[in-house]
């Protein structure tokens, strides 16, 4: 493994220079956190109504046989999840048994991580195996940090074109949810490798010259096999078919689990993740938000950094203010969101911001009485 580090200094007007570009996106964060906040709202309340009613409406359906009468309706089935024959890795003749095969590639290559301190930035540069190809022109310093341009030999995924569930066949969208890959043993007397490659004792292939020694470019190529078994599935019969289940709102209802699940427990799950997925992306806007809410004092801080102790306050400052504001902001946009989407939880939100919002004042009036006081009584002010 190799290291090297590089170090690059910000003068004033680079600095000065940043800060108006970054607030100049302020912006953009800013609108782009609305709106996902607004999609993230109604999307989850679209899935889990729709999963509440499908839970209601679904049927159990039996996978020895297509049952006519549940044409179009929502089922419940689980059975064996078959594929219609083998897979198979061309470049390296891997063949086996299954419904995915995916072939993992990591690359030995420069990687680049930077941290930032006292106007003074720190580019890092070290080889590690690492799963895609990094681009080293875009590097801060390219220049002996140099990673190949493409790969012999990328990632692959290939997939059964067809998967049954004893009479049922089910739809590509469906066999994507297939999980649980593990990796595929390999025998060097049944694969075909190229020049170049070679077959390591654990089972991984390695293009290059000494595994013991890798040089940037080397490849370690695995091979991943989802096997068949049994699955349970929610989703619309059609024909002889399994289906995503378009519910009235709107929303689709295709779920698949592994093993044999009940119905409730399927649906249970699908709500949980739903939950999820929405707090995951109620972060993922707050932390938008801030950034665009502390990009707009970013001129600000740029100019009072000139003086370091005082930087360092204002900058502690602006951030308490940024945090504040996001808050605000965050309910106020989340508030706004369930006025459509949840109307009769949406008020008790905008209470909560209206509320927070008043004490947000309330703090910055009481502190700018509290400096007037004091520069009234001839004491020294306090710091902004």
């Amino acid at each position: 493994m190799a290291f090297d580090s590089f170090t690059t200094y910000r003068s004033p007007g680079s600095r000065i220079g940043s800060s108006l570009f970054g607030m100049l996106l302020a912006p953009v964060f800013i609108i782009g956190s609305a709106v996902l906040l607004f999609y993230n709202e109604t999307h989850a309340v679209r899935t889990a109504d729709s999963l509440t009613a499908g839970a209601k409406e679904v049927a159990e359906a039996s996978s020895a046989e297509v049952d006519s009468s549940r044409e179009g309706k929502l089922v419940h089935v689980t059975g064996d999840a078959k594929p219609d024959g083998d897979l198979t890795d061309p470049e390296f003749g891997v063949t086996t048994p299954g419904i995915k095969l995916t072939r993992t590639v990591e690359i030995y290559q420069w990687t680049e991580s930077s941290h930032t301190s006292n106007n003074q930035t720190r580019y890092d540069y070290e080889t590690k195996w690492k799963e895609g190809l990094t681009k080293s022109g875009n590097f801060k310093q390219p220049d002996g940090h140099r990673n190949p341009t493409t790969v012999a030999y990328p990632g692959k995924y290939f997939q059964a074109q067809s998967v049954s569930v004893g009479a049922y066949t089910l739809d590509p969208a469906l066999i994507d949810k297939i999980g649980d890959s593990s990796p595929l043993t390999l025998k060097e007397d049944s694969l075909t490798l190229p020049e170049g490659a070679q077959l390591e004792s654990g089972g991984t292939i390695y293009v290059g010259k000494n595994p013991d020694k890798p040089a940037v470019g080397d490849l370690r190529i695995t091979e991943k096999v989802t096997a068949a078994g049994p699955v349970s599935i929610v989703a619309a019969q059609l024909g002889s078919k399994l289906t995503a289940y378009t519910s009235k709102n709107g929303a689709e209802i295709a779920l698949l689990e592994r093993g044999t699940q009940t119905a409730a427990h399927m649906f249970e799950t699908a709500q949980t993740s739903n939950a999820i997925l929405t707090w995951v992306l109620r972060a993922v806007g707050f932390v938008v938000l801030f950034i665009g809410i502390h990009a707009i004092f970013g001129p600000l801080s740029s100019l009072a950094s000139f003086v370091p102790i005082l930087g360092a306050v204002f900058e502690g400052g602006v951030l308490i203010i940024s945090f504040l504001l996001t808050v605000v902001g965050w309910f106020v946009l989340v508030g706004a969101a369930w006025v459509t989407a949840r109307p009769f939880l949406a008020i008790p939100l905008l209470i909560i911001a209206v509320l927070a919002i008043v004490s947000l004042l309330w703090l910055l009036l009481k502190r700018h009485a509290a400096r007037k006081a004091r520069l009234a009584g001839g004491a020294p002010p306090i710091p902004a």
